[in-house]
């Protein structure tokens, strides 16, 4: 006879999200090595003592972790996952009652704290990782990648122009956009997506390049982030610097290697990079 599941709503449940972890789970881990009260000292700065208790710093920074580990670029769709994962919502301290922080307290969070107060949290992640020793400290590899900027195609212009531009340029931009647009009819006019060099930049992220790897490719905005990797078993990355995307890779190395320098307390005796 062919069963038939159906679901029964249980008054009373007896559940224990503890249980519900495996115990190998890469959160388990996380939370076995690092004690994340040291958050408390970065941002006590950002809150006063009177009034309502703010959702726990230590939770934003563990939702941003998160957000990290498993390639969540989305704060909303961070913190819905967060809801759904039970192994998560251990990590965080939620039990399966408990509502989750919306995702506007992360965003307002990041604007509050800057990028010094993250800075300061990647820097104790890796002094901790020297301490228990996952850190050779002996060669260092450095490379860059490109990261795609959260800004349209279609804003690039000239750098130069937009530089140029008293106050705000509404006007002005509007008139190229009609301009691109009658152009777009005629083919003796360059189209938008062949604008790709130094000069062009997006007009709502000006720090975004506008960048072709392949000839016949769509090129795409993007921004450069320079990785420094330590050379022992365990890979941990020491240090991390973005900059626009038209820097060259030679450009990023002294500011990489001071970085990796403040993290880890000593320079390496080698570097390995490629060509670039």
């Amino acid at each position: 006879m062919m069963g038939r599941k159906t679901a029964q709503p249980e008054l009373y449940v007896s559940f224990s999200l503890d249980d519900a972890v495996p115990r190998h789970h890469i959160l388990r881990k996380i939370a076995a090595c690092v004690d994340f009260e040291f958050v408390r000292s970065l941002t006590a700065a950002y809150y006063s003592w009177t009034g309502q208790p703010s959702v726990d710093p230590v939770v934003i920074f563990k939702l941003h972790l998160l957000g990290y580990l498993f390639n969540i670029r989305s704060e909303r769709q961070l913190c819905e996952e967060a809801g759904l994962n039970l192994a998560w919502r251990w990590f965080l301290g939620y039990e399966l009652s408990d509502p989750l922080p919306d995702h506007s307290v992360l965003t307002k969070a990041r604007r509050r704290f800057g990028t010094a107060v993250y800075m300061q949290f990647f820097q104790r992640v890796v002094q901790i990782c020297r301490e228990r020793g996952l850190i050779q400290g002996r060669r260092l590899y450095v490379d860059s990648t490109l990261i795609d900027a959260d800004a349209a195609l279609g804003s690039p212009r000239s750098r130069r122009l937009l530089a140029q531009l008293p106050g705000k340029p509404e006007r002005y931009l509007a008139r190229l956009e009609l301009e691109a647009d009658e152009g777009r009819s005629r083919p003796d006019r360059k189209r938008r997506e062949h604008l790709v060099s130094e000069d062009a930049c997006s007009r709502t992220d000006p720090d975004a390049a506008l960048i072709s790897r392949r000839a016949g490719k769509r090129a795409r905005l993007v921004h450069k982030v320079h990785v420094a990797v330590d050379g022992g078993q365990n890979r941990i990355v020491t240090a991390v610097s973005a900059v626009p995307a038209t820097h060259g890779d030679g450009q990023g190395l002294p500011a990489i290697l001071d970085h990796h320098h403040l993290n880890t307390g000593g320079p390496p005796e080698e570097v390995v990079a490629d060509t670039g």
